[in-house]
C-alpha cells in the first residue's frame, strides 16, 4: 500500500494495523516534519503530528522527496537511515519539450532578439525575493545589456515596479503577469534565476536544467544545492546576497554553456517519470 501526505498517511497505517495482515505500507511525506510540528497550533494539529509520527514508525518505508526531507524525518523521529528513501517527484521530459516548443508571446524572445534575456519566474511575494534579483539585474546592466523578464503574479508587483523605477531599470524589466505556459520563455531565455529566500524542490529550477537553459538560483533551503548537485550544474549564491547574484549572472552570461549537457542527463536520471516509476515498484515490491 502507498499513502501520500500526512492524514492519508496515518489513515493507511491504522487500516493495515486493523488488517492484522502482512500488508507492506509504503508513505509519502513532501513537507519538512520539524517545520510541521512548528506550525502546529491546537490539539488537532498536534495529534495529526503524533500519529503521523506513529505512522511512519509502522511503515516499511518512509518516502521524502529530497535529501533534506529524508533527514529531517531519521533526525525528527529517530528512523533508521536505511528506512527512509529519497524518490524525487518526477519531471514528465517530453510533455516538457512540447510545451516548450509552442511559440513565444514576446518581442523580446523572438528568434532575432539582439540583446541577452534573463527570466525569473514565480509568485510576486516576499518568499520568492524578486527585490534581491532587480538589484543584482540592475547593476549586471551596468556592465553588460541585458533585459529581465518575471513571469507571475501576487501582492508585491507595485512595490517591484517602483523598485525598477529608482534603480533606473524599468525600460528593461517586463512583468506580464502570470503566465499559463511559460516554458517557451524558458526555451528562448539566455539564463534563468531562482532568487527565493527558501524553496522546496523548485519545479521552474529542474525544468530550467531539463531545456538546457544556463541557470543561478540562491542556496536557499532546501533544494537548489541538492538539484544543482552543489553547483556543479549552475552556481548558487547566498540568500539576499545583491553582489554575489550580480557576480553570478555576469559569469553566467559570459560562459552560458558550461555543462548544460551533463545538467539535461543529470534531470533525465533524477527526475525522469521512467526513473521515479521504477524507484516506487523498488520500494513497494522490495521483498516480494
Amino acid at each position: 500500500m502507498l499513502a501520500t501526505l500526512l492524514h492519508a498517511n496515518v489513515v493507511a497505517a491504522l487500516a493495515v494495523a486493523l488488517s492484522r495482515k502482512n500488508v507492506r505500507l509504503v508513505v509519502r511525506e513532501a513537507n519538512f516534519f520539524t517545520e510541521q510540528k512548528q506550525r502546529a497550533v491546537g490539539y488537532n494539529a498536534k495529534a495529526a503530528l503524533l500519529l503521523s509520527a506513529w505512522a511512519y514508525k509502522r511503515a516499511h518505508r518512509v518516502v521524502a522527496v529530497s535529501q533534506a526531507m529524508a533527514r529531517d524525518l531519521r533526525d525528527a523521529l529517530g528512523l533508521p537511515t536505511e528506512k527512509v528513501v529519497t524518490i524525487y517527484n518526477p519531471v514528465d521530459l517530453q510533455a516538457l519539450r512540447a510545451a516548450a516548443q509552442m511559440p513565444v508571446n514576446h518581442h523580446w524572445l523572438s528568434p532575432t532578439h539582439d540583446k541577452l534575456v534573463i527570466l525569473g519566474i514565480g509568485r510576486l511575494e516576499a518568499q520568492k525575493d524578486f527585490a534581491t534579483l532587480l538589484k543584482a539585474f540592475a547593476e549586471a546592466k551596468a556592465r553588460r545589456d541585458c533585459r529581465l523578464i518575471i513571469l507571475g503574479e501576487g501582492s508585491q508587483r507595485n512595490q517591484l515596479v517602483e523598485l525598477a523605477r529608482e534603480l533606473g531599470v524599468a525600460d528593461s524589466v517586463d512583468m506580464p503577469g502570470f503566465v499559463k505556459n511559460p516554458y517557451p520563455y524558458l526555451r528562448c531565455a539566455d539564463l534563468f534565476v531562482l532568487s527565493s529566500m527558501h524553496e522546496g524542490m523548485p519545479n521552474a529550477l529542474i525544468e530550467a536544467l531539463a531545456l538546457g537553459v544556463p541557470v543561478v538560483a540562491t542556496n536557499c533551503r532546501s533544494g537548489p544545492a541538492e538539484i544543482l548537485e552543489d553547483g556543479r550544474w549552475g552556481r548558487l549564491v547566498p540568500v539576499g546576497d545583491v553582489p554575489a547574484m550580480t557576480r553570478a549572472i555576469l559569469e553566467t552570461l559570459a560562459n552560458p554553456s558550461v555543462q548544460q549537457e551533463g545538467a539535461v542527463r543529470s534531470v533525465r536520471d533524477r527526475f525522469g517519470v521512467e526513473r521515479v516509476t521504477d524507484q516506487y515498484f523498488e520500494v513497494l515490491l522490495d521483498g516480494h
